[in-house]
């Protein structure tokens, strides 16, 4: 039995389908690749904004003790004890 031969339009038409699909599946996976990139970008955001968020919780439930109170005034108020004294060391 004898198999007949493509024709050209049958070998072009399957030319420009697999080139089609080959540049389809280029693109797609750009888009993956960037998505992946984004998904690991908001995944750090998150773990910053988790830890963020409990530190912000830690100093809500401590905002009475005593030290806490001491240290914010130092580090973010600058403020001393009464006959403390501050060295400020230059770079």
């Amino acid at each position: 039995m004898r198999h007949k031969r493509a024709s050209l339009f049958t070998k072009v038409v399957v030319l420009v389908l697999v080139a089609y699909t080959t540049v389809t599946l280029i693109k797609l996976r750009t888009s993956i690749n960037e998505a992946e990139v984004n998904m690991v970008e908001i995944e750090n955001q998150i773990q910053e904004k988790s830890a963020s968020i409990s530190a912000l919780q830690y100093e809500i439930e401590h905002r009475n003790d005593p030290e806490t109170i001491e240290s914010i005034a130092r580090e973010k108020l600058g403020l001393k004890l009464p006959g403390e004294r501050v060295f400020y060391v230059g770079n």
